[in-house]
């Protein structure tokens, strides 16, 4: 990465969501990247990582719409938890999900 050349970054898995096996690579690649964010760039501003995860990063659940057809809230917020404690575990800080 170049210096002062940093952004945004938004990870999107699309078809291969929950499928995807090489997550801990992306861990290390998303780590380095704020370091060298924060570490040696002139603001120290660290980088917004956003992921789409309406059905979940790994664990892949129902649509909102299918969700919300079993009538049950608890349900559609332990999903909602387990998909932000994956997307958080990946690195991601930024979530583009339902709630």
């Amino acid at each position: 990465m170049a210096s002062g050349g940093i952004g945004s970054s938004l990870i999107a898995s699309g078809a291969t969501a929950g499928n995807e096996r090489d997550e801990g690579v992306r861990v290390h690649a998303l780590n380095a990247a704020q370091r060298v964010a924060i570490d040696q760039s002139r603001l120290g501003i660290p980088v917004m990582l956003g992921r789409d995860v309406i059905h979940g990063p790994r664990t892949v659940f129902p649509i909102p719409l299918g969700l919300a057809a079993a009538w049950d809230e608890d349900l559609m917020r332990r999903t909602a938890r387990l998909a932000a404690a994956e997307a958080r575990a990946d690195g991601v800080t930024w979530t583009f999900a339902r709630c």
